[in-house]
């Protein structure tokens, strides 16, 4: 008796797999995918083909994302923003690129390497650490003690220094900080992608990453970078 349940029970395995792999008229769910399947494919009958001169004449009119500058005074923008409209360049907006200056508290160039030596003993002898580097265009090295993104601070290192009895550092500026200016659009017209003029220098660019937006009121002193690291 057992021996027929089991053969029944096989049987039945069979046909439920044969009918899951569609032998024996599809599976059910090949008729609930069938209308998602249908509706992913491509209509031929609305597809266009288009001739090289039509491609590149909807080329021309698809908006790309340019940029040009740089000016170092956010005062020039205005004129360039001006010669851009004319040219139909739409949603211009000022962009900003900020380098920080960087300052280092540093020993004198050692002429030789016997007065680097002993200038690092020099620095040992009160516990400090310090890194040998030509600074800028300085042809022989210095020991570097830190660095610095504000000059107050640096200031402030420096000070505490030649109180511990290191007279001989100074302070170093190894960036100047700065800001350049850019105008935007992200809907710039193709068939100005290399446009060029009096009052932008070069031919626009892809939009870079790193830049800020200026805002609309942007105050006259954000022109300037005099008060960056101080």
């Amino acid at each position: 008796m057992l021996r027929w349940i089991l053969v029944v029970l096989l049987a039945a395995n069979a046909l439920m797999w044969a009918w899951g792999r569609g032998w024996l008229g599809g599976s059910p769910g090949s008729t609930q995918r069938e209308p998602e399947r249908l509706a992913q494919q491509q209509s031929p009958e609305r597809l266009k083909w288009l001739s090289a001169e039509e491609a590149q004449k909807v080329l021309r009119h698809v908006p790309v994302c340019r940029e040009v500058g740089p000016w170092p005074d956010l005062a020039a923008v205005p004129a360039a923003r001006a010669a851009l409209d004319a040219l139909g360049v739409q949603g211009l907006q000022a962009w900003v690129h900020t380098q920080p200056g960087e300052w280092a508290v540093a020993t004198r160039p050692a002429d030789d390497a016997d007065e680097l030596a002993r200038k690092k003993q020099v620095l040992a002898r009160v516990g400090v650490e310090a890194k040998a580097e030509r600074l800028g265009s300085e042809a022989q090295r210095s020991w570097v003690v830190s660095r610095h993104s504000s000059r107050n601070e640096a200031q402030a290192e420096l000070n505490r220094l030649r109180d511990k009895g290191l007279r001989a550092l100074r302070l170093v500026t190894t960036q100047e900080p700065s800001r350049n200016f850019y105008l935007r659009s992200a809907d710039w017209p193709a068939a100005q992608a290399q446009a060029t003029g009096a009052d932008w220098p070069g031919a626009p660019r892809a939009c870079a990453a790193g830049l800020s937006a200026v805002p609309e009121a942007a105050p006259a002193a954000a022109s300037s970078p005099a008060s960056a690291g101080r």
